[in-house]
């Protein structure tokens, strides 16, 4: 009985998933039988035993709030919810990995916006999370974000993504750039949750045909085979630039080819490009990185002459990343980075 009131939280939730327009996967049907099978299957590691015939996993989430649930029913069925929506949130996740990695990879890249960009935040209400652009850390959320306003309607936030040219930034930038153009609009809210904001990355990037260059194999298939994570992606991201300040150091700053400041400008330029190419599996074209730096300042015909070095680091920078995942097995020998 227990584990059958489980499963039907398991399913109430997904229920809601497909309601809201959650993430979207290939469910079967979503008839009361199949969806059940999803709950099951969704709840089926909570209830693993180890080698002591001991529901393990269930000890390890209710021992430390004990004295909490032992004394009132409320708490212990609000805890085992949590639990359990925990749990069918990262089967879902898995299955979506696992049956469509291109919308996959939106999906962890728009999890990990916050973290890459701390003007972004994220807010939690009821089984929902919520994106906004953080103005002040006296702000009262979400009283400042005009709940009482609707959300944001699908058509309308595809307009303004197809507006803003999504296509030719990372993920962090357009999160950030959305949410902007949001608070010029009088009719909604100042936030949007993670599932609409999903379906309109989705939509808006996930029908675009790019170039699929091995990189972007390499970092899917290392990710779906678990032989590399987020926090691996991210050394990866700041070895390139590591190696890269070297690069600049040996081959411009000694040899008097450039002053700090252009050598500060290049490294940055560096630093956001193989992050993108790294995190996001794409970059942008290098004109579009130097915004931000002293670059930004020079005439064309002056920026002839750093981008031609520039692009030679992305050459090198790629060389380099190539030889890592070779290094790691994670790729083969016949790896081609794509163009920059």
């Amino acid at each position: 009985m227990f584990i059958r009131y489980c499963a039907s939280l398991s399913m109430a939730y997904i229920r809601t998933q497909l309601a809201i327009g959650g993430l979207t996967l290939n469910l079967p049907s979503q008839e009361r039988d199949d969806l059940m099978k999803i709950a099951m299957d969704s709840i089926g590691d909570l209830f693993a035993r180890d080698e002591h015939n001991r529901f393990h996993q269930l000890i390890r989430y209710f021992e430390p709030r004990l004295k909490f649930v032992e004394n009132s029913g409320g708490e212990a069925l609000s805890a085992l919810r949590r639990l359990v929506v925990a749990s069918t949130k990262q089967t879902l996740v898995n299955e979506l990995r696992k049956s469509d990695p291109t919308n996959w990879k939106i999906y962890r890249n728009l999890t990990g916006v916050c973290e890459r960009d701390s003007n972004v935040a994220m807010f939690e209400r009821g089984n929902s999370s919520y994106y906004y652009l953080r103005k002040s850390s006296g702000e009262t959320i979400p009283d400042d974000l005009h709940p009482e306003r609707e959300q944001i309607p699908f058509e309308e936030g595809l307009r303004l993504l197809d507006l803003q040219s999504s296509k030719q930034l990372n993920t962090p930038k357009i999160v950030k750039l959305f949410l902007t153009n949001l608070e010029s609009l009088d009719s909604y809210c100042f936030f949007i949750s993670k599932s609409r904001l999903y379906n309109l990355l989705r939509r808006n990037l996930g029908m675009l045909e790019t170039e699929i260059v091995d990189i972007v194999q390499f970092q899917a298939e290392s990710i779906h085979n678990g032989e590399i994570n987020e926090a691996d992606l991210q050394n990866f991201a700041q070895h390139i630039v590591h190696f890269l300040k070297g690069e600049i150091d040996s081959r411009f700053i000694i040899t008097d080819k450039v002053n700090q400041t252009e050598s500060s400008a290049y490294l940055s330029i560096m630093s956001q490009y193989f992050s993108d190419l790294i995190m996001d599996g794409f970059s942008g074209k290098l004109p579009a990185y130097r915004d931000d730096t002293y670059l930004s300042k020079l005439s064309d015909e002056d920026w002839k002459l750093h981008r031609g070095r520039l692009e030679y680091l992305v050459k090198l920078g790629k060389a380099e990343l190539k030889r890592l995942a070779v290094e790691k097995n994670l790729i083969s020998e016949q790896l081609i980075v794509g163009s920059s």
